[in-house]
């Protein structure tokens, strides 16, 4: 069983954006946007993928002349795991 990550500031803060998403993201849109560096946006979205906090899609590329990107998105268990987290980390 893979184990939740530990949180630092960075993983809380790509966890935030991704927790307000109204649609999936694409790790490197989220570092672009942010200036997070991208392994450290992707690490975040793929432990919590590894976990089950979220799903990943992969998107429809037809005539897009590139390799379909993967977007992200969290599942039921992982907003409800994310309002935990981020909850928590507001009043400590």
């Amino acid at each position: 069983m893979v184990s939740p990550p530990s949180w630092t500031a960075t993983r809380l803060r790509v966890l935030r954006i991704l927790a307000g998403a109204g649609e999936p993201l694409w790790p490197l849109d989220v570092a672009r946007g942010t200036g997070i560096a991208y392994g450290s946006v992707y690490d975040t979205f793929r432990r919590l993928y590894d976990v089950g906090w979220a799903v990943g899609i992969t998107e429809d590329n037809k005539g897009k002349g590139r390799p379909a990107r993967v977007l992200y998105r969290l599942t039921k268990k992982g907003r409800t795991q994310a309002a935990k987290i981020l909850g928590e980390e507001t009043t400590t």
